[in-house]
This record gives structure tokens, sequence and C-alpha cells, in this order.
């Protein structure tokens, strides 16, 4: 343990090495949360067994650490678990994710459900998202699995999320993909006949002045 540097985060263990080729020391990564060792900030400890296995303290007991069982998988997926759907303080409805959907104006609230499955238990697993055709921006990383947006506008729109585990994005993003149609009162007909309506109602406007001038020079 003597070549070892550690420290403690919330989101893992860590350890420095010698570089082996330069002078910059290795950075290791053991995914194993601040919640599991349990260890009070500032009053960590750790004790080197044999053939890289330590002992760490916690606040209520040890864990004993095996690097060499450790094994760094450098891939993983995310999944869509589920979509729901509702109307305001209506029931909810599950989605296919197979096939993208049309929805009525008022069928704009949408839960979304992901998970990477058969992760380490003891990583840490965040997730971070965006929704085309409302921002194109990713959001914060968040250890939040599900999502609800309320009360969407009409328009296309593409949910997409990722996933971080142990500092490391996942290797696909998973996306589904829904349009919410305009309400009737903006719909393509009623747009038309908002005009038809306007130029009506100008035609109106404009005989009803050119009758008032006209009866006043007959008047004069």
């Amino acid at each position: 343990m003597s070549n070892k540097l550690w420290s403690f985060t919330k989101e893992d263990i860590r350890y420095f090495t010698p570089g082996k080729l330069s002078d910059e020391p290795n950075l290791e990564i053991i995914p194993i949360k601040g919640s599991v060792h349990k260890g009070a900030s500032g009053y960590e400890n750790i004790i080197y067994l044999s053939d890289k296995k330590y002992l760490i303290g916690t606040s209520d007991g040890y864990l004993i650490v095996n690097l060499n069982s450790i094994k760094e998988s450098n891939t993983f997926k995310i999944s869509i678990n589920k979509v729901l759907n509702h109307e305001f303080e209506s029931p909810r409805n599950r989605l296919s994710l197979s096939k993208s959907s049309n929805f009525k104006s008022y069928e704009n609230n949408f839960e979304f459900y992901y998970s990477v499955p058969n992760y380490n238990k003891t990583s840490s697993i965040k997730y971070q998202y965006h929704l085309g055709g409302l921002n194109e921006k990713w959001s914060n990383l968040s250890n939040s699995s599900s999502l609800l947006f309320e009360n969407l506008p009409y328009g296309s729109y593409t949910f997409k999320v990722r996933a971080s585990i142990d500092n490391k994005l996942s290797d696909n993003v998973a996306v589904y993909s829904f349009k919410i149609d305009k309400p009737w009162y903006v719909s393509n007909l009623m747009v038309t006949l908002y005009i038809l309506i306007f130029i009506y109602l100008g035609y109106v406007v404009n005989d009803l002045h050119r009758k008032y001038y006209r009866n006043q020079r007959e008047n004069y």
C-alpha cells in the first residue's frame, strides 16, 4: 500500500500509483459509492491485508476490497423502459416503444423511465437528457431515472437520454420521438378561416367608410 495515495469521494474511492513511463501518476477508480463505505468525511481509513486486498473501515463495520476481482467495464448501454402519456388529471397510458406516435393537443404530458441494466450496484450512475423540439442542450447529470414533462406545446419532439457510470458515458443514446398535434383553434383550416374572416371584416369596414364619406358629400 506504500506506493498508493488514496482518496474517498461521494461517488467512488480513488487511488494514485506512480507512473511507469513518466512522472505523471496513474489514477484508478474503484466504483464504491460513499453511501456504501459510509466513512465519516476526513476520518476514512484503509489497511493493506495482502495480495491487493484492503480493509476499509466504515461507521458500522468494515469492507474488504480485492483489487484483483474488480473488473472495469468500458461498455454499457442505456434503455428507455417505458413511456407514459396522460391528459390533465387523467389516468396514465403506457405507450409503445417500437414506433413514433401522434397525440392530440391535450395529451401533452409525458413521463419517461430509463435505466442501465446489469451494472455494478456499487457504481455511481447518473443520467443526462435533452428534449429536441423544446431545447437542444443536454441537462445536468442527475441520479433520477425518470422524468416528467407537463403541458408541452404542440410540435415534434425527440427525447434523448444517456448515462454516465463512474464518469464514463454510455455507448448509446436512447431515443423516443413523438408529435403533439395543433389544437383545433390553430389548425390549418381554422387559420384559413381566420384569414378569410379578417379579409371580410376589412372589406366591410372599407365599405362602411366609403358609404359614410359618400353620405357626407351628398349632405353638403
